[in-house]
């Protein structure tokens, strides 16, 4: 966390970094990058916004096809229908691109593996998106790099789901390791009761039979959330980041950010 600066060395920094942009600008538009996304919801949109004032050129893999959000603001060529998991579709946005994104980490990570082998460059990597879609091994990769964290339980069942209750307390969050976003792939148990357990496991879409496929995590009280978005360059040498800002949630969707933090 750095300091605060002056205000003459604010101004140099921003002359620098419009200089950058320029350059940045140039360079990108004489080359034409052409970036293929994966995923073409709001976030999908908001790149393709930007992308022609850079020079890059964007297409998109989205189900809604021509209804998706990025659909809205690129040519209709731009655009193909499919799942983020079909592997025909991913090769087919991949062709052609110098860069392959995501705009969600819930997609084809295995195809992509694949294409990375083939030559193709992936970004954000398919290691960090394996990573990444599953959110018990995110909290084993920050363990693993002294992160700190809220305590966190594997509860592949009702038994162990007990157990968690009993170690960590309650309320108790449940959550599914894969495919959760928005609000979705969350419960809070407040009970261990079987009918308390049966109807969290009901708003995750779990049946309670068989191996289940979620995590537990203590319940933190906390004053607020505050949120950095870091960026790294491909070579790995350069780093660099946004200013931080306040997340505000509402029924664990993200409803307002404030920035700069406060």
């Amino acid at each position: 966390i750095a300091g605060p600066i002056s205000s003459q060395s604010a101004g140099n920094e921003i002359v620098l970094h419009r200089r950058n942009i320029m350059v940045a600008t140039k360079e990108l538009t004489s080359s034409k990058i052409k970036v293929a996304c994966v995923g073409g919801g709001q976030l999908g949109r908001m790149m393709a916004l930007e992308a022609p004032r850079l020079g890059i050129s964007m297409k998109f893999l989205d189900p809604l096809g021509a209804e998706s959000p990025a659909a809205q603001v690129v040519p209709s060529d731009s655009i193909i229908q499919g799942s983020l998991k079909d592997a025909d579709k991913l090769r087919e946005l991949a062709k052609g691109s110098d860069v392959v994104t995501v705009e969600i980490e819930h997609v084809g990570v295995e195809t992509l593996a694949e294409l990375e082998k083939e030559g193709f460059n992936i970004q954000p990597s398919s290691r960090v998106l394996g990573i990444i879609r599953d959110k018990h091994l995110q909290k084993h990769h920050f363990a693993d790099h002294q992160i700190p964290l809220p305590p966190f339980r594997d509860t592949p069942s009702k038994e162990s789901i007990k157990q968690a209750a009993e170690s960590l307390g309650l309320p108790l969050m449940l959550k599914s390791r894969k495919g959760g976003y928005d609000g979705k792939g969350n419960a809070v148990l407040k009970g261990v009761t079987d009918s308390e357990i049966d109807d969290a496991l009901g708003k995750l879409g779990a049946s309670g039979l068989g191996e289940l496929d979620l995590y537990a995590e203590g319940w933190i009280d906390f004053d607020c959330e505050v949120a950095v978005m870091v960026v790294r360059s491909s070579n790995g040498q350069d780093t660099a980041s946004y200013p931080a800002v306040n997340a505000i949630q509402q029924d664990s969707i993200c409803r307002v950010v404030l920035a700069p933090a406060r």
